[in-house]
């Protein structure tokens, strides 16, 4: 389950994004192009949120075309983003710098993200039919 604190902050992001500042010309803004970043920038925040919690597959897999949908530069500061979260959450952090900005690694970045936290368990069986021969 969603907690409030996260569905009052991703709102907030997104309607702080929609919301064309009072010193700017409605008609000078390219509202479309504000919308999508808001978007962006709340399902983003939302996704990071629910890192290393059980409903986490839930929020990504109905939030993450809001982010795969995007320019592959926005999609790679996605992974930015989330690299370092896990850092923080998981002490986890890669010994080689990982090499991201083609549409086919930042794919196989986007799996990496299911597999970490939520799409791990065919491995996981893998790993321990292989063990058990042992």
């Amino acid at each position: 389950m969603i907690s409030d604190r996260l569905e009052d902050n991703a709102t907030e992001i997104l309607i702080g994004g929609l919301t064309t500042p009072p010193e700017m010309d409605n008609d000078t803004v390219d509202e479309d192009r504000r919308a999508l970043w808001a978007i962006y920038e709340s399902s983003s925040y939302a996704i990071l949120e629910q890192m290393n919690r059980e409903d986490f597959s839930d929020i990504y897999n109905i939030l993450k075309t809001d982010i795969t949908e995007r320019e592959i530069v926005h999609q790679k500061v996605f992974i930015d983003k989330y690299l370092v979260e896990m850092e923080k959450i998981y002490e986890f952090e890669f010994q080689a710098k990982l090499e991201y900005s083609t549409p086919r690694t930042i794919r196989s970045m986007f799996k990496f993200v299911e597999f970490v936290e939520y799409d791990n368990v065919t491995f996981l069986r893998y790993v321990w039919s292989i063990s058990m021969k042992f």
